[in-house]
């Protein structure tokens, strides 16, 4: 069987990552054989002893792990960062603040990742999945239409849990801007780059019952007063206390 290297997108969070890791090896991680794991720690929302407490988890938990530690945080280049320090021929994305719901074996991935489809997004709530769907594009009501068509000029690649293309997310590591919210670069006009480079591809979902992730930081988010905007192509968190 082919390894599989790992990416983690993290902050300071430990009891979030900590829930991360337990379900995902529990459903995941144990079905396939781990390469090389990359995790960028951005140092917010935590005290240096959670980031302590986090990076012990790791090495107890990966024998292959590099921990990346940036001074300041920027999501884009932590994504870029990472995406950059993996090898394998197929990346498992992964944030810090989802949680796998349902099972995840090679043979749901590796047969579903082609040249033409290199990524599979992990369905979650936060898709709006109408049932239908196979690939991820956006959908429109044009004029004089009753029902809502794909527009397959920009397709959807994900930054939530997905499996990827190895040699095609390091490619898009090379594209992607650290100004910018590094999943709307794929399609959102602020990277034509990207966009372009990426247009003739297809992100395909990865279908439970149906979700197959949860994502468990909207609730920490509420709880701790913390509101996720995005403008002008720039994501940002503030706190409405």
């Amino acid at each position: 069987m082919q390894k599989i290297d790992i990416v983690i997108i993290a902050t300071r969070r430990h009891a979030l990552i900590e829930r991360m890791i337990a379900s995902f090896s529990k459903k995941v991680f144990c079905n396939f054989l781990i390469g090389k794991v990359c995790v960028n720690i951005d140092p917010v929302w935590g005290s240096e002893d959670e980031q302590i407490a986090i990076k012990d988890l790791l090495n107890q938990t990966f024998s292959d792990v590099t921990i990346l530690e940036p001074q300041m945080a920027n999501f884009s280049r932590a994504v870029k960062s990472a995406w950059t320090n993996t090898s394998a021929d197929t990346i498992l994305h992964l944030e810090e603040d989802w949680i796998a719901l349902d099972e995840i074996t090679p043979e749901h991935v590796f047969d579903n990742l082609t040249d033409d489809v290199p990524s599979l997004a992990l369905m979650h709530e936060g898709k709006n999945w109408n049932g239908k769907q196979i690939y991820h594009y956006p959908r429109s009501r044009f004029f004089g239409l009753l029902f809502k068509k794909e527009d397959e000029s920009r397709p959807h690649f994900s930054t939530s849990p997905s499996f990827w293309s190895g040699d095609f997310l390091r490619d898009c590591a090379s594209y992607m801007d650290i100004r910018f919210d590094p999943e709307k670069q794929f399609y959102d006009d602020i990277n034509l780059r990207l966009q372009n480079f990426v247009s003739n591809k297809k992100c395909k979902f990865l279908i439970g019952q149906p979700n197959l992730v949860e994502d468990i930081g909207r609730l920490w988010r509420q709880e701790n007063y913390i509101e996720k905007i995005y403008v002008d192509g720039v994501t940002s968190w503030i706190s409405t206390k």
